[in-house]
């Protein structure tokens, strides 16, 4: 009886285990996309080509951001979330939910932006 309850015992342990490493990962990969980063998409609508993205966190440590355009402008994103290394967020411009997904690394940003007029590249650096 006692060997059966050290089975679970370990398996349980081993299950933890991979359950904290998971937040552990998942941890980093969000702080990857804290900052200040400023970006182009030199395709973009004209006012639009260039700014920043701002990423923090709430006080419930939940990413949160803001797209801020070259006249100083802030939208804040919408629907948020981490996905195989991959930030993809939302805006609300004109009436138009505009989908973005990028992947960082080291300090450089590179994805797409989903745009009424098309697929828009957008590259960034971190400040």
């Amino acid at each position: 009886m006692r060997k059966k309850h050290e089975k679970y015992g370990i398996s349980l342990f081993v299950v933890i285990t991979i359950l904290f490493s998971a937040t552990i990962v998942s941890a980093q990969n969000k702080n990857d996309f804290i900052g200040t980063w400023n970006y182009e998409a030199p395709y973009a609508p004209y006012g639009y080509e260039k700014g920043k993205i701002l990423m923090s966190f709430d006080k419930d440590n939940e990413l949160i951001g803001e797209v801020e355009f070259q006249d100083g402008y802030k939208i804040k994103m919408k629907d948020i979330e981490i996905k195989e290394n991959k930030l993809i967020f939302g805006i609300n411009i004109d009436y138009e939910y505009i989908k973005t997904e990028v992947s960082v690394k080291e300090k450089k940003m590179k994805g797409i932006v989903n745009s009424p007029n098309g697929k828009i590249e957008l590259t960034a650096n971190k400040n």
